[in-house]
């Protein structure tokens, strides 16, 4: 069985079965389909938590490349700043949107330093934003696992 640990921010769409797959680069072993994984948040810590019990099932594991502009700087066709291909295809609007939604980029979030709600203008934009800022523009070749 394998396991699949969610940053704070996340965890909460997971419980909340808002967040229903995860993008993950390469690693030893990853889910297969039909097979039950671990959804947790805080692994490896004190603070570990199971977020979603019974264990769902993995339902498709799909190679996944994202295309991600320069914060600021939109140099590929996407205004919202990433391109993404699935199992070999390339999403259209509709698709990357849809796909970002699933991703759990789907909800409004609190700025601290403003004291206000802020809504993202869509979630592929925010997805764009969230991937320039932790895992930096350009390409990333990994994994989308979805569960069910």
């Amino acid at each position: 069985m394998v396991a699949y640990s969610f940053q704070k921010g996340f965890a909460w769409q997971v419980e909340q079965r808002l967040k229903v797959q995860t993008i993950r680069g390469p690693r030893r072993r990853h889910a297969r389909r039909d097979e039950p994984i671990q959804l947790y948040t805080g692994m490896r810590t004190k603070r570990c938590r199971k977020l979603v019990a019974p264990d769902p099932v993995c339902l498709s594991v799909d190679p996944i490349v994202l295309q991600i502009s320069s914060r600021g700087e939109h140099k590929f066709n996407d205004p919202a700043g990433v391109t993404v291909e699935l199992g070999g295809i390339e999403l259209d609007d509709e698709a990357t949107e849809a796909l970002a939604l699933d991703d759990g980029f789907n909800v409004n979030r609190w700025d601290f330093e403003h004291s206000k709600f802020i809504k993202p203008p869509d979630a592929r934009t925010m997805m764009a934003k969230w991937w320039a800022i932790t895992h930096g523009p350009g390409r990333f070749d990994g994994f989308l696992i979805r569960w069910g």
